[in-house]
């Protein structure tokens, strides 16, 4: 399993080299980008789990903001708005329309 590689390794050990030769690998390498990109996922499921048991003992804040971070497309708030014209067909923006009467009042 690929996270047992990740958790075994240790960041005292781990060089600014090594960091940028796993990279350059990852580029290269359509294997280890595999392997990397599922140990990646791995992790996320771990942690995913560990929020889980947490959030029904101390901590929904955490679970929540550790969700929407970690799950974009599935926790992440969204919300919409959407402005249409008639039977929600487009809007027709009248660039040389005639000047209201009620804006001659407004004008100082």
């Amino acid at each position: 399993m690929a996270v047992a590689a990740v958790a075994a390794a240790k960041p005292s050990t781990i060089s600014v080299f090594e960091s940028v030769h796993a990279r350059k690998h990852r580029k290269e390498d359509p294997d280890f980008r595999q392997a990397w990109d599922q140990a990646i996922e791995d992790g996320i499921d771990l942690l995913v789990a560990e929020i889980m048991l947490r959030a029904r003992h101390s901590s929904d804040l955490l679970a929540m903001f550790l969700l929407k971070a970690l799950r974009p497309e599935k926790y992440r708030q969204t919300a919409g708005h959407e402005h249409s014209g008639p039977d929600k067909g487009p809007i027709t923006i009248l660039w040389n329309a005639p000047e209201p009467a009620w804006a001659k009042d407004v004008k100082t």
